[in-house]
């Protein structure tokens, strides 16, 4: 039973992979501060038309801009050894896989304050990656301002 609805989970998710190109929305844009370490993260999830979650990007940083790391969230199905490249402007960020569970992978890349400056710069931004056993990426955007604005409502500076 529980290898049925692996198999299910990864069929939907090369399918949703497969068609994320046509359309996409942003559900949600958070910033959520953790008091105990003082950290903060803008998150942003991109939903496919019919509300089924494509991915979740965000980037967390201590609320002094310490140590920031940007993340995506993808859905089972996406290759893992080329990792996502996040295209900024002129800024390539590689982001690799640190681990996958039932309900997606999770890539990560800490990042300096001038690249997360870079990062955020831009209005728009896309994640590329590769579905499952295909050999073309697949791109989403990536509202890039709506993680700029969070960070700036949790009250995170980047500045050096």
């Amino acid at each position: 039973m529980i290898l049925i609805k692996m198999t299910v989970r990864l069929v939907f998710g090369i399918m949703l992979l497969q068609t994320i190109a046509v359309s996409q929305a942003w559900a949600q844009n958070q910033e959520v501060c953790d008091t105990a370490t003082a950290r903060c993260t803008s998150q942003i999830t991109m939903l496919a038309p019919n509300d089924v979650r494509i991915a979740s990007f965000g980037l967390q940083a201590g609320q002094d801009g310490s140590e920031p790391v940007a993340f995506i969230i993808t859905p089972l199905g996406t290759a893992i050894a080329p990792g996502i490249k996040i295209v900024a402007g002129d800024a390539e960020f590689i982001l690799n896989f640190d681990v996958c569970m039932a309900d997606g992978c999770r890539a990560t890349r800490s990042l300096s304050k001038p690249e997360a400056r870079q990062l955020i710069a831009v209005d728009m931004a896309t994640a590329q990656m590769i579905p499952y056993r295909e050999t073309k990426p697949v791109a989403i955007s990536l509202d890039m301002k709506k993680i700029a604005e969070g960070l700036q409502t949790a009250g995170v500076t980047l500045e050096d």
